[in-house]
């Protein structure tokens, strides 16, 4: 009985620590002195779509041309979206199960993609705060999106 308790906590922890938040990043300093922010046209930025996330490679990037590579690693289609917003990326004004594009500043988007399909798209980011999101009906308002900075 103790063992199993045990396992369902493991299990349990196990399960929470993959799921992992939508809550912002911010550029860190390493302890060899450099920094987690992806310089301007220094290689793509990742970006993989799934149920209901995206993963990013890099939280932040510096201001310029930032490319993204998308893949969709789900089971059903997705899109990237790119918006400069001051909002938390979990308070973007939403209509009718999506975000509501005319109220925020669109800087880049891709089209939908199938599963196992990825593209790329490049934005001129200038510096402030972006949200990445995909804007297929209920998958914002179901947590897929991520908060990337350009310091």
């Amino acid at each position: 009985m103790r063992t199993a308790g045990i396992v369902a906590i493991v299990v349990l922890s196990a399960f929470l620590v993959a799921c992992g938040t939508n809550a912002p990043t911010v550029p860190v300093a390493t302890p060899n002195g450099t920094s987690n922010v992806a310089p301007a046209g220094a290689g793509p930025v990742g970006a993989s779509l799934k149920e209901w996330t995206i993963g990013l490679t890099a939280p932040s990037a510096k201001a310029g041309s930032v490319q993204f590579s998308v893949r969709n690693e789900g089971t059903v289609p997705h899109d990237l979206v790119i918006v400069k917003t001051d909002l938390p990326a979990n308070r973007l004004p939403t209509a009718g199960g999506k975000v509501d594009e005319s109220q925020v500043t669109v800087v880049g988007r891709t089209g939908q993609l199938t599963p196992g399909e990825g593209t790329s798209v490049s934005a001129d980011l200038a510096a402030g705060a972006y949200v990445l999101f995909c804007s297929v009906i209920g998958h914002y308002n179901s947590g897929q999106y991520a908060a990337f900075a350009v310091p």
